[in-house]
């Protein structure tokens, strides 16, 4: 390489010194595999010359550059609000509602999570009514003169001396509001025929608030043979109520399949419920029990063909095949009552 002046525009001038860069064929020692090794001080003159150039050019422009100030880095957010599918492919999820681009582009199924003021909202409730269900219903004065009275003389009749069955019931009403108002709403009915006075008004508002509750849990299933029973116990209650109300027979009816129904679907379910005794075999051997106790001597056969007699007067009367099996059931019944009360 020599330094001598050119006019050539289309050469590198850097100070005016040329630089010629000749090929590497005619310099066998850079073809070496060391590419970087300086073999003649004339190349590691041009080298350093060069390289110190352009250091010092950056440098001047490096220091004439005014000082900026770092731009701040965005912070990372994760939302924790993403579809189950992009959640489990460990993906971003862009959140689209209904179903999300990944989703979308995929063909797969898109479930988001529900939102923390659902979730919220709905423990909120929960609580409100375990609150409610749990909280023993304020009773006044009166009220608790219903609930004596219902414990003493207008608890249902059956079963058979069932005097233990409804005291027991009777202590899963702190649990069970339908059950308190029903045995409410009886003893005011029957405490109103009893000493004359007026308590229809409280008796209906109880039996208002009895069916209400009871509406709102008959479509679940009992999860324990206390619930069961309390159902049962406050269905009775009430179809008992009916017959001490005007005009009360339509409630009667629907009560009594109201009864029938939750027998048939609750009570089999749980064997030691208190009222087993409503089932054939309870019933026949409570019977049974209670007549090998009892001298009741020869049957009034008087008594039995007025009866008899009294049931085909209303055959003419009734119109349906329903009525027509009630009055015969009863004729067998009163039938079998001239040999054996038991039978009967």
């Amino acid at each position: 390489m020599e330094d001598v002046p050119s006019n050539n525009p289309s050469e590198p001038r850097h100070d005016g010194l040329v630089f010629r860069f000749v090929s590497k064929s005619k310099f066998p020692a850079l073809q070496s595999p060391q590419r970087n090794t300086r073999v003649h001080t004339n190349y590691q003159f041009v080298d350093d010359t060069a390289s110190a150039i352009t250091t010092s050019s950056y440098s001047g422009r490096v220091q004439g550059r005014p000082h900026r100030r770092p731009i701040p880095r965005k912070g990372h957010t994760k939302s924790r609000q993403g579809c189950f599918s992009c959640k489990r492919r460990r993906v971003k999820c862009p959140e689209n509602l209904p179903t999300c681009d990944n989703c979308q582009r995929l063909g797969l199924w898109c479930e988001y999570p529900p939102q923390r003021d659902q979730v919220s909202e709905f423990m909120t409730l929960t609580a409100q009514q375990i609150h409610k269900s749990l909280s023993p219903i304020q009773m006044s004065q009166t009220d608790l003169h219903f609930f004596h009275h219902f414990l003493l003389h207008a608890y249902p009749g059956l079963p058979i001396q069932g005097e233990a069955v409804w005291r027991e019931i009777a202590k899963y009403s702190q649990g069970f509001d339908f059950l308190t108002h029903a045995m409410l709403a009886l003893g005011a009915s029957h405490l109103g025929l009893c000493n004359g006075r007026d308590y229809r008004t409280a008796a209906l508002t109880h039996r208002i608030k009895a069916i209400n509750s009871l509406n709102s849990v008959l479509g679940n299933p009992c999860h324990s043979k206390e619930e069961c029973d309390a159902r049962y116990g406050a269905l009775m209650a009430l179809t008992f109520q009916s017959t001490y109300m005007p005009d009360g027979m339509e409630e009667y009816l629907a009560m009594l399949r109201g009864c029938s129904l939750v027998a048939s679907r609750s009570l089999v379910q749980f064997q030691d419920s208190a009222f087993v005794l409503f089932s054939t075999e309870g019933y026949l051997q409570r019977v049974t029990e209670i007549m090998s106790r009892v001298d009741h001597g020869l049957p009034d056969q008087e008594s039995i063909d007025d009866g008899l007699a009294s049931l085909q007067a209303l055959v003419p009367l009734c119109q349906s095949v329903v009525e027509h099996s009630f009055i015969k059931s009863l004729q067998i019944i009163l039938k079998l009552s001239r040999t054996s009360c038991i039978a009967g």
